[in-house]
């Protein structure tokens, strides 16, 4: 009998391996080892992102409750590069904040004490037009709303990690194999792709972080504060199809006749999922701004001076001269700013 249950301990062997896999052990107890390290989110949540955010920013963390309608985000957890961090329902896509934590940072907090300049203005001086026309372009890229699409670079792309809005997102770096094995074909069809995400927080390579930097307007580089990370993807499962997403087009217009120069941003909301037809509904409003700058109501030659998307181009690269017989009349002042929000 003692023989035979010497002759059975390789089985037994491999009945216990297949349970110890079964129960994933060895996963937990590394789990259980680097638990400092290890931070777990859920962007299904309201506050998913913006939790991430507290967690990276730490002091330099900040909500504006005016425009960010999350009412509570847990106390902060020390996350550093190099820590492992895992999104549950986390939507992919080629959509990637230009100014990854803005929307969150510190650096707006003076965009409410602009804010409330401008709705005195409103109030008092009248120009209610002028105001939301401010918040519709300038307040909308300082306060981090501009999405991007980049080119892949070194055999990665550089994708985005986000809720439902791309822009409050944070960068996700895919090798160019896990990209054309388990996102390609979910991107070139719905714009994007639900998922679950195991990554480490790293910072943003140079090839690509130089290009974001290049593509912001040099006021704004004074107010770049948020740091910039992303999250090196070492596996994406769980892949479904996404919810709604909204992304931000914008672009920038220089004027290009004055001694000192002046520039000029438009941003413009589009739903990812409906991809080409909803980005040039977008287009045609910041075309529709371009117009507006080289109309009599403004005036002046205004060059682009940045696109939003290295993939394809949608505004016109050229020098918008003024308009020959510009048209002040009310029905031309209603007909640009109808197409501004």
């Amino acid at each position: 009998m003692s023989i035979g249950i010497i002759w059975n301990i390789p089985a037994l062997i491999e009945v216990i391996l297949k349970i110890k896999n079964y129960f994933d052990w060895d996963i937990i107890k590394r789990k259980k080892k680097r638990n400092q390290q290890y931070h777990e989110y859920d962007f299904a949540a309201d506050n998913g992102c913006a939790h991430l955010w507290s967690n990276v920013l730490q002091e330099d963390f900040f909500l504006s409750k005016d425009m960010w309608r999350i009412q509570s985000i847990p106390k902060p957890k020390l996350v550093r590069p190099g820590d492992i961090i895992c999104i549950n329902n986390a939507t992919i896509s080629r959509w990637i904040p230009l100014l990854p934590g803005q929307c969150f940072s510190s650096g707006v907090k003076a965009l409410d004490t602009e804010r409330k300049e401008l709705l005195k203005y409103i109030y008092e001086e009248g120009g209610e037009v002028e105001a939301y026309e401010y918040f519709e372009t300038d307040a909308k890229v300082k306060s981090g709303i501009a999405s991007i699409r980049v080119l892949p670079r070194m055999g990665y792309y550089l994708l985005c990690c986000s809720g439902p809005l791309t822009f409050s997102g944070i960068p996700v770096i895919v090798s160019s194999p896990m990209f054309s094995k388990k996102l390609e074909d979910g991107l070139n069809t719905l714009g994007a792709v639900k998922a679950n995400i195991e990554a480490t927080l790293v910072e943003i390579p140079g090839e690509w972080s130089d290009q974001l930097r290049s593509m912001v307007p040099a006021e704004l580089l004074k107010r770049y504060l948020a740091p910039q990370y992303a999250l090196q993807a070492h596996r994406i499962t769980q892949i479904k199809d996404p919810s709604p997403t909204a992304a931000a087009a914008w672009t920038g217009f220089l004027s290009i006749e004055t001694k000192m120069p002046s520039e000029t941003f438009k941003s413009s909301i589009f739903i990812v999922n409906d991809q080409d037809k909803a980005i040039q509904e977008a287009c045609q409003r910041v075309i529709s701004y371009a117009d507006f700058l080289r109309s009599g109501l403004i005036g002046g030659y205004w060059k682009t001076i940045f696109n939003f998307d290295e993939v394809k181009s949608w505004i016109p690269e050229a020098t918008f001269s003024p308009m020959q017989e510009p048209d002040f009349t009310d029905k031309a002042v209603r007909d640009f700013y109808k197409n501004f929000w």
